[in-house]
């Protein structure tokens, strides 16, 4: 009696774990679009937020120099890239800010307003897009990052 109890007890569990695979899977959202996104060397993606038209605000940094999907070639070693893109995933426009060594960014978020607010870490002196020299100074020969805000 007790091997009766466990089989329709396995069977009974077996099939309640297929049913909710089977849900499981059929409730996985369909992929609506991707895209690649990358400029001459390196790209780092840190920040997306989806924005007030259905579209979306990328953020993060890149190498100097334009090619793929970076038309700016910003001012430093590397700089903050932002991309806006559609609801469809194409892209609308692409920015790079920085000062004239490596300025990375970490956050884009959009404000009430419409536009944008950039946050990230900066060894840059004044130049470029930068108005205001590094206060960190340097360690070591090595630059020391300050927060940036534009």
């Amino acid at each position: 009696m007790k091997d009766y109890l466990r089989s329709k007890y396995f069977v009974k569990s077996f099939f309640a774990l297929i049913v909710f695979a089977q849900a499981s899977l059929l409730a996985q959202p369909a992929i609506q679009w991707d895209k690649t996104i990358g400029g001459p060397v390196d790209s780092y993606l840190f920040s997306s937020q989806l924005t007030a038209d259905g579209g979306y605000i990328l953020g993060g940094y890149g190498r100097f120099g334009t090619s793929y999907n970076k038309t700016d070639p910003g001012v430093g070693k590397v700089d903050f890239w932002i991309v806006k893109l559609a609801a469809d995933g194409k892209k609308e426009w692409d920015h790079a800010y920085g000062g004239p060594a490596d300025d990375l960014l970490v956050s884009v978020q959009q404000t009430p307003d419409g536009g944008y607010i950039l946050g990230g870490m900066s060894n840059s002196d004044a130049g470029g897009d930068k108005s205001e020299n590094n206060n960190s100074g340097s360690n070591e020969g090595y630059r020391q990052n300050d927060y940036w805000v534009v």
